[in-house]
């Protein structure tokens, strides 16, 4: 408000001074003897129309960084887009979908110890299209299809032995043998093409499924952050199957021998 209010003053004070001295110069309207010249007048009209101008470019180059600046705030922020899903199923649904748009590499996190996601029709059916997915997605040739799993259940071994029995090429899973039972929650999550990342389930078996958040971000520096997590998980695991060779299926047969001991 202090700015505008001196603009239109150094305005006024410019266009009065310009005025009265041209008029002064072309004796329409002489100055009485003994004031001031009319070309000091001149002098100080252009000079508040110089102060005028000047700060109006400033003010504007200064409006204009500011905006500029708060726009490469707001897209930091916010990075990309964020998908936000009710349950598994709009999961299971969103990432299938992803996968098959894969351009050239999927890393998918499959571990710990987690509640059924799969209690309606719905939610089963989806899951089911989700891993006929990660079949289709993992015999592109384009694609690098990498999975880590745990083994809490014969559910999972039996989903492991489905998918290694195709004998895909590009499909590599390695493993961690833990002890569930003495392992807090593990978060279970999927990168695709190191551009976008699907934190699904996270509460392990210490809380309902019911409300759990569950979200997609391309975000490029949370996925560099999981990106980076991944590939240090994928360094520590051990191997069930490199890509272009047969699976190891005494590690599943071993597995699912211990987990019969135990139970």
């Amino acid at each position: 408000m202090r700015e505008k209010a001196e603009e239109f003053i150094l305005g006024l004070v410019a266009i009065f001074s310009i005025i009265i001295s041209l008029l002064d110069w072309f004796r329409w309207l002489p100055l009485p003897t003994g004031t001031v010249s009319s070309l000091t007048l001149l002098g100080i009209g252009l000079v508040a129309g110089y102060l005028v101008l000047e700060r109006r470019n400033k003010l504007d180059r200064i409006e204009q960084v500011v905006t500029q600046g708060f726009d490469k705030t707001i897209l930091s922020i916010s990075g990309g887009s964020v998908e936000i899903f009710k349950d598994s199923r709009q999961v299971y649904e969103y990432a299938a979908r992803r996968m098959m748009d894969a351009k050239k590499s999927v890393d998918d996190l499959t571990w710990g110890a987690i509640q059924s996601t799969r209690r309606t029709k719905a939610e089963e059916d989806a899951f089911q299209k989700y891993v006929e997915a990660i079949v289709a997605t993992a015999s592109r040739k384009e694609i690098r299809y990498r999975e880590v799993m745990t083994f809490p259940s014969e559910e999972r071994i039996r989903r492991a032995e489905e998918i290694l029995a195709r004998n895909i090429y590009g499909y590599q899973l390695r493993y961690y043998d833990i002890e569930h039972e003495a392992t807090p929650p593990l978060l279970q999550f999927m990168v695709i093409d190191s551009e976008e990342v699907i934190l699904a389930s996270h509460r392990g078996t210490t809380l309902p499924v019911e409300g759990e958040p569950l979200v997609a971000t391309r975000h490029p520096e949370i996925v560099r952050y999981f990106q980076d997590y991944y590939n240090a998980i994928w360094q520590g695991a051990k191997r069930i199957k490199d890509a272009g060779k047969p699976p190891n299926g005494e590690i599943l047969k071993k597995i699912g021998q211990q987990l019969t001991t135990q139970a």
